[in-house]
């Protein structure tokens, strides 16, 4: 038999005074850690000390709370050092990782976290970062030109140098 409202006594705390009752519902909200990894979306070398690095974000229904931010992991391979740094949650999900070494391969993760901690990490990917000093572009220009006795022969070689920030080229010619 339903009862009307009027007639209803919750069973929750009641605050009454003279004929005004007040009705108090307290709800917890249980805060967990993130129920999913985030989704690495991309890593790219973009130098000999640094490789940008992207993710795609948490699904809201996978926070479990309040998502603060994210924790980035990374290490050299075969290094049982790793370094790391968080961002917070509302940052640009595609950062710059730096101060890395020169030639050397990375494994980077992350993982999103509340105020309970980390969630799980999401797979490892792994980025190389180029070499120092000259890195990005070679090419070869060859140009042949005959005359009535002679060959001539002009090598000229071009390449990207990190460090000189610019194209720099080297000639041979040959006679």
């Amino acid at each position: 038999m339903e009862q009307s409202n009027a007639s209803r006594r919750p069973s929750n705390f009641n605050f009454c005074l003279n004929s005004w009752c007040i009705l108090i519902y307290i709800f917890t909200f249980v805060v967990l850690v993130p129920g999913q990894a985030p989704v690495v979306a991309e890593i790219n070398p973009v130098g000999s000390k640094e490789c940008k690095f992207s993710w795609a974000p948490i699904p809201p229904e996978h926070h479990k709370g309040i998502l603060l931010g994210y924790r980035i992991v990374y290490y050299a391979n075969g290094s049982v050092e790793n370094s790391n740094f968080t961002v917070d949650a509302s940052t640009n999900r595609r950062i710059p990782v730096d101060n890395l070494r020169p030639y050397t391969f990375y494994f980077l993760k992350v993982a999103g976290f509340t105020s309970k901690g980390e969630g799980n990490y999401s797979d490892p990917v792994g980025c190389q970062t180029y070499e120092d000093g000259k890195f990005l572009l070679w090419c070869w220009e060859i140009y042949v030109q005959l005359n009535q006795s002679n060959i001539e022969i002009n090598l000229t070689s071009h390449h990207y140098d990190n460090e000189k920030d610019g194209i720099c080229g080297t000639r041979w010619n040959i006679k």
